[in-house]
């Protein structure tokens, strides 16, 4: 979130996506849903809106299956 601040959404992609790597190494569900979504928030700076929706829709996902309703409601919002 940092790096989108700086406006560095080269770095803020690469970093979204390790941490997402990192989370499916895991096997955390919810983790992996929090990636996703600030994954589709960091696409939609880079301007590729159909692949920040389908972030924000995997993060939906996951955080149905997570059980997480505060999460829901943050990729509804993204």
């Amino acid at each position: 979130s940092a790096l989108i601040a700086l406006r560095r959404h080269d770095e803020a992609h690469e970093a979204h996506r390790t941490a997402l790597d990192l989370y499916q190494q895991s096997g955390d569900t919810h983790g992996q849903a929090k990636a996703w979504n600030n994954l589709g928030s960091t696409l939609i700076a880079l301007r590729r809106h159909d692949e920040a929706h389908e972030a924000h829709r995997t993060a939906l996902d996951l955080y149905q299956q997570s059980g997480d309703t505060h999460g829901r409601a943050s990729a509804w919002n993204n």
